[in-house]
């Protein structure tokens, strides 16, 4: 068992980027693992812990904060993949303070497994906590697809932060497992099966402890009565201390159906408009920001603000797809895939009328691609005063609003974690079947 908790097993996964890493998180969480994100505290902290904040100032300058203290990420990001020396510095203040973190979450759940997901793990002092170390791998060609359609970056920059990763092949010396993920979904998720088995069979202990809350975790969820729509908030930001995922079963070779949820209040489908023009729907690129910048200053009417620096550095953490008639943007819709799990979060539209005849064709090009990627379900979250104009147009989509409480709960939590305020979350199941289900 663990070398730090005696109860416990603590296993650090590692990997380049694009290698698989969030699928096998999500099939550790599903098994009733507490997953750790590395990048996830990294982020929190900098948006909470006061003595970080003021030290990344007073090191890179106070421009890197925003009003309201937070460390402006886009900006120190800019800064440090540019300069070896200042991402040292930035490495040396943030990772004592993640393993910190990262102990006191372990020592507050009582989960039996945590993972611990670092990209960096084996260079740094996560190690040392770990009794075994997963690992990821893929072939490069096949990186640079996913982060190409995943995060629709443009072919050559992907090749790029492909490259500048560390070997693969170091961190798959120091692995006790590896997970080789360039096959079908289907393919790692009976990997992980098997690597799962085996943990269990380490320890007697262990086994019979995790064996009893999946059982428990196997009841079909209640059926809900429909009722009048309430959208939902998102929580009021805390510093972000996450228990463990809930407790669900674990990986199979036989995925089981989805208990599928009523949706709780019916939005009328409105059918698209046909367009007079040929509409086009691609993914962005870096030479398109100079027109996106334009299009989200007249869709928000200038209320959103973004410097040329902060999109390029959105370019590479998310997808956005740009629907146009000729040369006019009329759509830009920034979306990303977490778990198998895809949320659109980020929806301009200018003139307000293009939605009836461009947003169908976008919505068509987003499930296409969260299917070639096996994700479950898609989450769009509508402004509030948006629901009543773009509402029907998800609905012909089949986009549902459903009551969160009935919702598997790696989804529910995922809605939770994501939807930002005064938004209402409409859903579309993607699968009749789950990829995660009862061994």
């Amino acid at each position: 068992m663990g070398k730090q908790w005696p109860q416990k097993t603590i296993i650090g996964l590692t990997g380049n980027i694009a290698t698989g890493k969030s699928a096998v998180m999500h099939l550790a969480a599903e098994a009733g693992a507490l997953t750790l994100d590395a990048d996830a505290v990294v982020h929190s902290l900098m948006d909470y812990d006061s003595r970080l904040q003021g030290a990344i100032g007073v090191a890179f300058g106070a421009q890197m904060r925003l009003p309201d203290g937070r460390v402006d990420r886009a900006a120190l990001g800019e800064l440090v993949f540019k300069d070896a020396g200042a991402m040292k510095d930035l490495e040396q203040m943030v990772h004592p303070l993640v393993r910190q973190e990262i102990i006191a979450r372990i020592e507050q759940s009582d989960k039996l497994v945590v993972i611990i997901e670092a990209i960096k793990l084996l260079e740094g002092d996560l190690k040392k906590l770990c009794d075994q170390v997963w690992a990821t791998r893929c072939p490069a060609q096949r990186q640079i697809e996913r982060l190409v359609i995943c995060r629709g970056m443009d072919p050559a920059a992907a090749k790029q932060r492909v490259e500048m990763q560390g070997s693969q092949e170091a961190k798959i010396a120091q692995a006790d497992v590896v997970f080789d993920t360039h096959g079908p979904m289907e393919n790692t998720h009976k990997q992980f099966a098997l690597a799962w088995r085996r943990l269990l069979g380490v320890d007697p202990t262990l086994r019979r402890k995790l064996a009893e809350p999946l059982v428990a975790a196997a009841a079909p969820a209640a059926s809900v009565t429909p009722t009048t729509p309430t959208p939902t908030a998102k929580p009021a930001a805390t510093p972000p201390r996450p228990t463990a995922k809930p407790v669900a079963t674990p990986a199979a070779e036989k995925a089981a159906p989805i208990n599928r949820p009523q949706p709780i209040a019916i939005i009328p489908p409105t059918t698209p408009a046909p367009s007079h023009e040929e509409i086009n729907v691609r993914r962005a690129r870096p030479s398109d920001v100079p027109a996106i910048l334009l299009h989200l200053h007249k869709a928000t009417d200038g209320q959103v603000k973004m410097s040329r620096a902060e999109l390029l550095m959105a370019l590479g953490d998310r997808s956005y797809f740009i629907a146009q008639a000729g040369s006019t943007i009329s759509i830009v819709v920034g979306w990303h895939i977490e778990n198998l799990i895809a949320r659109v979060d980020q929806l301009y539209i200018f003139p307000p009328e293009a939605a009836a005849t461009a947003l169908d064709p976008v919505l068509k090009d987003i499930e296409k691609s969260a299917m070639q990627h096996f994700c479950e379900i898609i989450m769009a979250f509508l402004p509030n005063d948006q629901v009543d104009r773009l509402g029907g147009y998800l609905a012909f989509n089949e986009y549902q609003i459903l009551n969160p409480d009935n919702l598997p709960r790696v989804w529910k939590q995922a809605l939770q974690e994501s939807q930002p305020a005064n938004t209402l979350a409409m859903i579309k199941i993607l699968r009749e079947d789950r990829i995660t289900a009862p061994i």
